[in-house]
């Protein structure tokens, strides 16, 4: 029939006849499948606002819907797609690509997205596009002015125009589908039974008894049902075509309902119609197949099929050489998913499922005709032969194998390859090319660390080039010590341990006076109970498969008592500090004397002597100053906030001071440890094995390390720790809201660590500094010029660097002036921070006596205590004298004496021969 369109204020005066513009698809448009076959819609039928008209490369639907005069459909991304009459702005669909069902009614659409609400649009002149408030839904029907909604829990809601009650469904609960008509509403029961309502003058609302359904459709003034066998029952008027299906139809998987025409979906993919077809609507086209959903409009019929695979680009036939790769590929339209399955002489090749095959280092084996068979779920279809031609070229039998080369080696490297002759090779570095090395074999002597990396090999001829396997060169280092053994001065019968910490190093062999000890062969060496021969000087010789380091020298000195001290403990700083109840005074105590070791705590400071003792100063409130009473043997110390931590020379640990969170409460395995650390309320110690015991508040991790099994080094702030692991890189635990463990990307090379309040530092094998975590004193902002750095150590929110030549430089936060150490400060061999002050141990300043010229011509030399007093026995093994004839050269180019020193009435006395041309004196302590 011939339609025009009214105005809109009109709808309503013409509305039973607008009602049989409507078109509802059924389950199609009800509820999107679970797994949707994306296809093409193909609409025929009236095309008079162009809704058959399928817009180009809509290749990739998954649901469609059919309004008066216009189409839905939802794409496979979840975008919506409308075409046709917009006369109410019906085909202006809403943006989102979360929709999973559509439906289309007079001059509206709705759609369901995937959270369960709802979207209207178009007219809503009876309100048909207010959905707010819906949710949990999951499925919709579209009538001619109202729509449904199938909540998730069963029930039905129902909004639009309402007269009829068609908006008024009964008490309805356990619905799996519902549809909507013009002037009536439909639900199908989960125990497969039809309820309608609303306006039922041609008998649309009579539902037939006696048969289970599956699905239900809606029409202008008629019903349709599919039931469990597959067959249709229809009820109603269908005012102008026959409402019963032809009595043969059967197999029937879907349907849809049109304005006055019916649809069938059969389950082998083809479409039958019946009814009005004066729009030609139940014409459907010839060879119609593959479809996988149907919906109807006024006039015009829907289908989405499933379009065949077709080859719009062959494989090609190629020819290459043995050795290269290469890719068939095959051009395909058709609606996917497609599968792709390659064969050769026929036969499948195993896991080549896509729409191209590579062959990676073809070889003569791989000659032959290659297919490709393309499918999809409406046929297949299979690729002209390409025949691939394998042509000969070089092959690598006998692969260049990787190395282990210690510094100072040498490495190699052959390779064994067939073709035709010549062959020429090329070894390559890192992917460069290495200068004149064309044979089949590479040798590289005096090997260096720069020479390591992946060494391959390409050799070729006249038919191609083929590149060896990586061989990988790893140049080892020679073991680095980090910490040195120190000398040590013990009363008899004390203990005392030497030892060693080194990266890169796998065996110890401990010495005295150049003669091994036997058994000492660990990083740390005990002397129970030392004696007057025990004196002597020790070192250690550290090495691994590649190579070996030898230790400085430590000159243990045995005494009766407690002897003379070349150090000097120096403080700056806070001075005076508040305990919470009274001012305590942190200044070191007067006479302080044979120091080898400083720690700084929270509000105390230790003092670890030469005989093994310990000393603390500050405040007491927690006896964390007062080491337990007969303490000796002590190798080194650590401060906490309110407690103190020793390491003993046979590897054990004690603590004392506050122990409200068990800081002081030392765990059975904190044994053989080799290094200590003190957080504010927890503590660690690091044992030989590279193991990390901790204990103590542990309310952010920060003593328990994740499984470390190979530290060199560790360091405790307020509430977080960290460890230098053997390969030198660092890792933290522990709290981390100023990024303090959050070590920065790339660093390496690491020999020491400090930790404060909420920053870190790291000294690199190099001598620079790292630091990071919290910045608001500029305490992570290392001095740019900053180098040749010894020790680090840090404060609550400041740093201490100590340079090697015995200068301190300090930056961070300066209330107390706690980062700037007193001026002309030299000769530091130990600092240490803690809270707001700091200090440094020194020695002594030595002062070289005029060179006097003795009976016979020797030049003697003299030097002594710059304060007059004498100077002290440990000194005479650390003091050296260089010599040099020209001042202009730089004092790292004058010569060491080799001449014997010796310690003389408090002086330090050595002589040169009388022959020797003018020369000039310095001392290095």
């Amino acid at each position: 029939m011939t339609v025009s369109f009214l105005p809109r204020q009109s709808h309503f005066v013409f509305r039973f006849w607008c009602i049989s513009l409507i078109a509802l698809f059924a389950l199609a448009a009800i509820k999107a499948p679970a797994a949707p076959t994306p296809g093409s819609p193909l609409a025929w039928g009236d095309n008079s606002f162009l809704q058959t008209n399928t817009p180009p490369g809509l290749t990739s639907v998954v649901a469609i819907a059919a309004g008066s005069y216009f189409n839905l459909a939802i794409q496979n991304d979840g975008r919506l797609v409308g075409w046709g009459n917009n006369f109410a702005g019906q085909t202006n669909v809403p943006a989102g690509t979360n929709y999973v069902a559509v439906a289309a009614g007079e001059f509206h659409g709705v759609a369901l997205r995937r959270n369960g609400t709802v979207s209207a649009w178009g007219d809503n002149l009876a309100g048909q596009t207010n959905t707010a408030g819906l949710s949990s839904v999951k499925a919709i029907a579209a009538g001619t002015y109202h729509n449904l909604a199938l909540h998730s829990n069963g029930t039905v809601s129902a909004w639009g125009e309402s007269t009829f009650g068609k908006t008024t469904p009964p008490p309805l609960a356990g619905l799996r589908a519902v549809a909507a008509g013009g002037n009536h509403s439909l639900a199908l029961r989960s125990n497969g039974t039809v309820v309608a309502w609303g306006l039922g003058t041609s008998g649309q609302t009579n539902v037939p008894a006696g048969a289970i359904y599956t699905a239900i459709a809606a029409g202008s003034d008629f019903s349709m049902a599919l039931r469990n066998d597959g067959r249709v029952t229809t009820w109603g008027n269908m005012h102008g075509g026959v409402l019963v299906p032809p009595p043969g139809l059967a197999g029937v998987a879907a349907i849809a309902a049109g304005a006055a025409h019916c649809l069938a979906l059969r389950s082998n993919g083809t479409v039958f119609c019946w009814g009005d077809n004066s729009g030609g609507q139940t014409n459907v086209p010839a060879g119609l197949a593959h479809v996988v959903a149907i919906a109807g409009g006024a006039q015009h019929s829907l289908a989405l099929r499933v379009i065949p695979p077709v080859i719009t680009s062959q494989p090609q036939s190629q020819s290459v050489a043995a050795g290269s790769d290469v890719t068939f590929t095959v051009g395909v339209s058709g609606s996917v998913p497609l599968s792709y399955r390659w064969r050769k002489q026929g036969t499948a090749i195993p896991g080549e499922t896509n729409s191209s095959y590579t062959i990676s280092d073809v070889q003569p084996s791989h000659a032959g005709n290659y297919t490709v068979v393309i499918t999809n779920s409406a046929g297949s279809v299979t690729s002209v032969v390409a025949t691939l031609t394998v042509n000969l070229r070089p092959a690598i039998t006998v692969q260049p194998e990787g190395t282990n080369v210690g510094v100072g080696g040498t490495a190699s490297f052959s390779v064994q390859a067939t073709g035709t002759a010549p062959l020429r090779y090329r070894w390559r570095r890192d992917g460069m090319n290495i200068f004149s090395a064309t044979n089949a074999s590479l040798s590289i002597s005096n090997v260096q660390s720069t020479n390591a990396g992946n060494y391959t090999v390409v050799v070729t001829n006249a038919y191609g080039a083929v590149t060896s396997a990586v061989a990988m060169l790893i140049v080892h280092n020679l073991p680095t010590i980090i910490t040195q053994p120190q000398s040590q001065t013990v009363i008899v019968g004390s203990s005392v341990s030497f030892s060693v910490s080194a990266i890169d190093a796998t065996t110890y062999q401990w010495r005295k006076n150049g003669a091994d000890i036997p058994g000492a062969t660990n990083s740390l060496y005990t002397i129970n109970g030392a004696q007057m021969g025990d004196a002597g000087s020790y070192l250690v010789v550290v090495g691994n498969n590649y190579g070996s380091v030898t230790s400085v020298t430590a000159v243990l000195t045995v005494t009766t008592g407690a002897g003379p001290s070349s150090t000097l403990v120096v403080a700056w700083g806070e001075s005076n500090v508040w305990n919470g109840i009274t001012n305590v005074d942190v200044t070191p105590l007067a006479g302080l004397s044979n120091v080898v070791a400083i720690a700084v705590g929270r509000l105390h400071s230790l003092a670890l002597k030469g005989d093994g003792t310990v000393v603390g100063w500050g405040d007491n409130t927690y006896g964390q100053a007062a080491p337990p009473a007969g303490l000796s043997g002590v190798s080194s110390i650590a401060a906490g906030w309110y407690h103190s931590v020793v390491r003993k020379s046979d590897g054990t640990v004690i603590a004392w001071g506050r122990n409200n969170l068990e800081q002081t409460n030392v765990p059975p395995d904190a044994t053989n440890v080799m290094a200590i650390a003190a957080g504010a309320y927890h503590s660690l110690a690091l044992r030989t094995d590279g193991r990390i015991v901790g204990w103590g508040l542990n309310n952010f991790g920060q003593r328990a390390p994740p499984g470390i099994t190979s530290g060199m080094a560790i360091a405790a702030g307020l509430d977080f720790s960290l460890a230098v692991l053997s390969n030198s890189t660092v890792v933290g635990f522990g709290i981390n809201d100023f990024g303090q463990w959050r070590i920065p990307t790339g660093l390496s090379n690491v020999i020491a660590v400090a930790a404060g309040d909420y920053h870190s530092l790291a000294l690199k094998r190099d001598g620079t500094v790292i630091a990071w975590g919290r910045n608001d004193h500029q305490q992570t902002n290392v001095p740019a010029t900053l180098s040749n750095v010894a020790a680090i150590a840090a404060g609550a929110n400041h740093c201490l660097a100590l340079k090697r030549d015995g200068t301190v430089e300090g930056w961070g936060q300066d209330n107390f002036f706690q980062n700037v150490p007193p001026q002309d400060l030299a000769g530091v061999i130990a600092i240490a921070a803690g809270g707001d002050r700091s200090l440094a141990l020194k020695r002594k300043l030595l002062r070289l006596l005029a060179p006097q010229r003795q009976p016979g011509g020797r030049i003697r030399l003299r030097m002594g205590n710059a304060d007059g007093s004498p100077v002290e026995a440990d000194r005479l093994n650390t003091v050296g004298i260089y010599a040099t004839t020209n001042l202009a050269l730089n004092v790292s180019l004058w010569n060491r004496l080799t001449n014997s020193i010796a310690l003389i009435g408090g002086m330090l006395e050595t002589e040169e021969p009388g022959d020797l041309p003018r020369r000039f004196y310095i001392t290095v302590d």
